[in-house]
């Protein structure tokens, strides 16, 4: 438990500092460079108002954030913000597991805080301090529910709620750390009443802050006129419809656990698309069971099993929000938060303690090796992102300054401009030698089109160029021009002709990508 006097309250600062210089070290270049996605991250600049729709998708408490920041999210304030609620939230749960700020503590903290996951959340600058929070907030609620006093419990369903209203996929690192808990209880020789008030208190306490989270959220909706949008099935979200697609999302939680720890398709480590990396992974799997299971040695054969159940059961927590939402078809990288977690929050239940064994010790410094790599592996990748979005954005941005000096003064029709295909797809873009080594939101400069996210992605590079010109914001028209056949046979940029005004409206082509 944590229970800090004035020498536990330095002690704790400093080491919530240390760790906050090493996360903004690893970060410098997304911070300095007000990096962004190729995403919305892309589209929303340094001021946000859209609170209509995230109340729609049920981040109703979003807009409150919003406000206190004024709606202004400037570097390096915001993700300084965030990264330190990142980092507090992973110090509260060392100082909870006792890990406090030894080595294996450090290793927590950053594991958990430099990791893809982050990096992906800080380049949404708009609502990378709602993301963290959320992270906050549920590492909160998992610890107020390790004490018994109604007072705490109550503060736990408070906390789960508002990051239910903040972001939900992060509750489901309130949900691996309870399972976690239940295994250090049985570690630490308490008995079977202790775990089922537990367990009977954090049931509870999710399914009372999902109730009161979606009270609020159909009242917010009435009272500002608001309908439930369709991203990622919010609108037609019921108790009904989790419990019928109760198997199909448990089978998804299972197949994205694999998917991110396994595949080379969300990139966490540099190290991942190397053959012996998954050898690596396993190989820390049996030595965290090693660990975790000599603590568990002399408990009877129930307690085995049901921490044997709580491991197994780490999937479908870490991925919780599928379940909630019963449309979601796969993870994207923002939603790994709580799969960046379970290596980090391992390190809770497979603490050595006190051990006279010499093979118990090297198969200790064995996993504390691993990790050392695993972490070396994150911090590359992290930076290797935050190198391909600099690059694509400099490469893409001098491209649209090239087009300014084409256009001459032609820079206010009365129709527009609208941008045919990608910039990433011009043989003139140079992709940087790791473009194809980073992950698919650091590509900046990629367009989706035809459609609204071109017309939003246009925008956003417009204005990281600084170019001012007239912007055509119909999607419709858009897609008409793009349906043209004299629009199909212009030459791509730089070739004469590239160029081409087509009644009110000047059409700009950069490839002919993606017109089916």
């Amino acid at each position: 438990m944590i229970r800090l006097d004035e020498h536990e309250t330095r002690r704790f600062c400093r080491f919530v500092f240390f760790n906050l210089v090493i996360c903004i070290i690893a970060y410098l270049l997304l911070i300095s460079n007000e990096l962004t996605n190729n995403l919305d991250g892309m589209w929303s600049g340094a001021e946000y108002r859209n609170y209509s729709w995230v109340v729609g998708i049920g981040r109703w408490f979003w807009p409150v954030v919003g406000k206190l920041q004024m709606n202004v999210c400037p570097e390096p304030f915001t993700s300084v913000f965030a990264l330190t609620m990142y980092v507090l939230g992973s110090c509260v749960v060392a100082w909870w597991f006792g890990l406090k700020d030894s080595l294996k503590g450090y290793l927590l903290v950053t594991g958990a805080s430099v990791n893809t996951a982050v990096c992906a959340t800080l380049t949404f600058r708009y609502t990378s301090p709602t993301f963290a929070m959320a992270y906050m907030l549920s590492v909160l609620a998992a610890w107020a529910l390790s004490k018994e006093k109604v007072t705490d419990w109550l503060a736990s369903v408070i906390c789960l709620m508002l990051a239910l209203a903040l972001y939900q996929s992060n509750i489901g690192c309130a949900c691996v750390l309870a399972l976690l808990y239940i295994i250090w209880l049985f570690q630490n020789e308490n008995g079977y009443r202790k775990v089922i008030r537990f367990f009977f208190r954090f049931a509870v306490s999710l399914l009372a802050s999902c109730a009161v989270y979606k009270i609020v959220w159909d009242l917010s909706m009435k009272i500002f006129q608001i309908a439930p949008n369709e991203y990622k099935g919010a609108s037609d979200a019921s108790v009904m419809k989790i419990l019928t697609g109760l198997p199909r999302s448990l089978a998804c939680t299972y197949r994205e656990f694999l998917r991110y720890f396994f595949q080379n398709d969300l990139r966490y480590s540099i190290y991942q698309r190397l053959t012996a990396f998954s050898a690596l992974l396993l190989l820390l799997t049996l030595v965290s069971l090693i660990l975790s299971g000599r603590k568990l040695a002399g408990k009877s054969a129930l307690k085995w099993l049901l921490a044997a159940a709580c491991l197994l059961l780490i999937p479908p927590a870490s991925n919780i929000a599928m379940i909630l939402a019963a449309d979601t078809e796969g993870a994207s990288i923002q939603m790994t938060m709580p799969m960046a977690t379970v290596l980090p929050f391992l390190l809770c239940i497979t603490d050595l303690g006190e051990c006279n064994s010499r093979l118990m010790k090297n198969v200790d410094r064995l996993r504390t090796a691993i990790v050392l790599f695993l972490l070396f592996g994150s911090f590359l990748m992290v930076s290797v992102d935050q190198h391909v979005m600099l690059k694509s954005r400099e490469n893409a941005t001098a491209m649209m300054n090239r087009v300014a000096v084409d256009l001459g003064e032609d820079t206010d029709p009365e129709g527009g401009f609208v941008f045919v295909g990608s910039v990433a797809d011009n043989p003139n873009f140079l992709r940087d030698q790791l473009w194809e080594r980073s992950n698919d939101y650091a590509r900046y400069g990629e367009v989706i089109t035809p459609g609204n996210h071109a017309v939003y992605t246009y925008a956003g590079l417009l204005r990281d160029s600084g170019l001012n010109l007239t912007y055509n914001w119909n999607y419709r028209n858009w897609d008409e021009m793009i349906a043209r056949k004299e629009v199909r046979e212009m030459p791509i940029y730089p070739d004469d002709g590239y160029i081409e005004q087509f009644g009110r409206t000047i059409v700009i082509k950069f490839s002919n990508t993606n017109y089916e």
